[in-house]
């Protein structure tokens, strides 16, 4: 369970928004802090779920860094459920720029290979 936090100027007790969670997530990630990346995560998916629809891109984005971070912590299996929901749902999603579903297939080839799944994550 992430620390609870309060919002600034409204007191010690507000729950986090989503993305306060998911931009303690990626400092976490970044600082190669997956155990504590992980529950930041999920607690942004779980009350950010509740707002924003399914294929949001922002949504998407905190998948792909939870399924990376379960991979690197060593739960490749957790990992590869995230990255290929986000995968499947970026797919859905019309844009000109494709790098975002490129750099989600670059992450679920991670995951593949840390479970020495070396045929499916070959491009």
């Amino acid at each position: 369970q992430p620390a609870a936090r309060g919002v600034e100027g409204l007191g010690g007790n507000n729950p986090p928004h989503g993305y306060s969670a998911a931009r303690l997530g990626r400092i976490a990630f970044l600082r190669q802090d997956y155990a504590k990346a992980v529950p930041e995560l999920q607690h942004s998916l779980a009350t950010g779920g509740v707002v924003y629809p399914k294929n949001e891109p922002d949504m998407l984005g905190v998948k792909a860094v939870l399924g990376l971070s379960f991979t690197r912590a060593g739960q490749a299996a957790n990992g590869e459920t995230y990255l290929r929901e986000a995968l499947a749902e970026g797919k859905n999603i019309p844009r000109e720029d494709l790098a975002p579903i490129g750099n989600l297939e670059s992450a679920l080839g991670e995951c593949l290979l840390a479970k020495k799944r070396y045929t499916e994550a070959e491009p």
